[in-house]
Parts: structure tokens; C-alpha cells; sequence
């Protein structure tokens, strides 16, 4: 089932030190877990498919919150193919403009995010190989998911 999500997305320009470099920040609700895996990704992208098929394996009956950025023109488009492909439940973003895939300066589809209940970004994942789901599930043990 999908679920239409409304967030506050911001971007934290304060610096923590010289050497740190500014960090996107999401701000949570309350009806958020404790953990969320952000997702960017698009249905002409063959990677970001394949990914999506590991996270539906890996997350459905998680207690984890999978936020699915779609960054096709049409929205449609994406909505259909989660429809058709995905059964686990999971937000559902649309961003056909990038605004927010330029502001968290994606470079590389898919990208993914470990974000916790804070709304800090824990973990960053570009692209996708036959490693990636291992690498992301790595990231995800020491945490409280």
C-alpha cells in the first residue's frame, strides 16, 4: 500500500567545525520509525529497478520507513511501476524538477540514505552493484531498526 507522505525537507548551511562540510537534514514526523531509507531513483534507470527489487526483499515487514524519491517527468510512470513490482509498504515522493535530488546533491542513480529519527544522515550509498544491498544492510545492523 502506498503512502503519500508529506515532510519538510531543509538544508542545514550551518558548519560544525572547519574541516565539516554543510549536511542536508530531514525533518521527521512523529508517525516516522526509527530509522528511514531514502531512495532516488527512476523508472529509466535499469540500477534503480534492480535496487528497489532487493530493498522489497530485504525491507517489506521492516521496521524501517523506505521513502522512494521518484525523479521521472511523469509521476505516474513511477507510482505504476511500484504498483506492479513492489509489495512492501513505502512513501512514495515525487520530485520530477530534482529540486530535492539538487539540494541532497545526488550525482549517481540510485542514491541512498540511512536517515535516523532525528532526521540525520547516517549513511550515504551511490549507484548499485551486486554488493550494494549487503553494504546498505551493514550499515543498517548497529543501528535500532
Amino acid at each position: 500500500m502506498v503512502k503519500y507522505f508529506i515532510f519538510a525537507f531543509i538544508l542545514c548551511l550551518g558548519f560544525c567545525g572547519a574541516a565539516k562540510l554543510p549536511s542536508p537534514t530531514i525533518v521527521p514526523t512523529p508517525a516516522w520509525k526509527t530509522i528511514s531509507v531514502m531512495n532516488f531513483w527512476a523508472t529509466w534507470c535499469n540500477a534503480c529497478k534492480l535496487e528497489l527489487k532487493e530493498f522489497d526483499k530485504e525491507f517489506t515487514g521492516k521496521k524501517v520507513n523506505l521513502i522512494l524519491v521518484n525523479l521521472d517527468s511523469d509521476s505516474a510512470v513511477g507510482e505504476k511501476w511500484l504498483k506492479d513490482n513492489y509489495r512492501g509498504d513505502y512513501i512514495f515522493i515525487a520530485d520530477p524538477t530534482y529540486k530535492m535530488a539538487e539540494e541532497m546533491k545526488i550525482t549517481s542513480f540510485p542514491t541512498t540514505f540511512i536517515v535516523d529519527g532525528a532526521g540525520q544522515v547516517l549513511y550515504t550509498q551511490k549507484g548499485f552493484d551486486e554488493k550494494s544491498t549487503a553494504k546498505l544492510l551493514k550499515a543498517l545492523n548497529g543501528l535500532n531498526w
